[in-house]
């Protein structure tokens, strides 16, 4: 038996079908009891479905080889870069009363949450909007830019927002549940998995 976490090729393996019927029964044990994991799943259930599907036709040859060209010259894939994936840890919870600030009375942030991604934290707020709620934060640590993307429990896109000159974001109101928010920079992937707004 597998402790800690499957890794992802074992996840992707999983979707595929790839997996022998114990494999599949050890994983899925595991999948029951860990959002982190369930999260990675659905995504890659997601995108398994779209390549599927997907009816778009390929670009021409000859366009393919001038944009290999290109990219060979003056080394624009620098050795294809690889993106860097760290899973965020949360630091901070404004709902700890353990943890807990005074607010002033009028401000709209009903919560506020800080996690360490390695030498980077990502300091979000969520705050009322009607009956929905909208997320907003920062990345602290870094100048690069970027983009932020919320994922809903299916897997399915919900929001996406590019980093202003700060690092911040404000993402579109969504409604109350469990997602998965993801800050895309230069080469490196922030993930929050099973963060619960509105609840």
């Amino acid at each position: 038996m597998t402790l800690g976490h499957p890794v992802f090729d074992r996840l992707v393996d999983l979707v595929k079908g790839d997996l022998s019927t114990e494999q599949q029964a050890e994983i899925a044990a595991h999948i029951a009891t860990c959002s982190m994991c369930a999260a990675d799943v659905a995504w890659l259930e997601h995108m398994l479905e779209l390549y599927q599907t997907d009816d778009s036709r390929s670009a021409p040859p000859v366009a393919l080889a001038q944009v290999r060209n290109f990219l060979r010259r003056g080394d624009v894939l620098q050795s294809a870069r690889q993106v860097r994936c760290i899973r965020a840890v949360l630091i901070f919870d404004s709902a700890n009363p353990a943890q807990a600030i005074p607010m002033r009375s009028n401000m709209a942030v009903k919560r506020q949450f800080v996690f360490r991604a390695e030498e980077l934290d990502l300091d979000l707020h969520v705050s009322v909007a009607g009956s929905k709620w909208i997320i907003s934060g920062q990345v602290l640590g870094s100048d690069e830019e970027g983009w932020a993307e919320l994922w809903g429990e299916m897997g399915t896109l919900e929001a996406n927002t590019p980093l202003n000159d700060l690092r911040q974001f404000t993402l579109p109101a969504v409604t109350a549940g469990t997602y998965m928010l993801k800050v895309q920079l230069n080469d490196t992937m922030i993930e929050i998995l099973g963060l619960e707004i509105g609840t």
